[in-house]
């Protein structure tokens, strides 16, 4: 006989990937094993992870926008290959 099958919150799985918890902080929240995230929610973590990123360049280039000099030098050298 088989395992019951744990209901697992797909949104709480892509919120903490967006947060870039690791599979061991995901699965110790949810109450599953990694492997399991792994085999059956993997989709989820790499979709979540890449919305973290967007999150994080939108809030540097607003920063950048808003008139953080730091912020704007450090994109111009990241994306306009400025130099010092």
């Amino acid at each position: 006989m088989a395992r019951p099958v744990k209901a697992v919150n797909e949104e709480t799985i892509k919120k903490l990937a967006q947060l870039h918890c690791t599979f061991e902080e995901i699965a110790q929240f949810c109450n599953v094993s990694t492997k399991t995230l792994q085999r059956n929610y993997v989709h989820l973590i790499k979709k979540g992870r890449e919305m973290g990123k967007i999150s994080l360049r939108r809030a540097q280039f607003e920063k950048a926008l808003g008139g953080n000099v730091a912020m704007q030098i450090w994109l111009g050298k990241q994306h306009l290959d400025q130099k010092d």
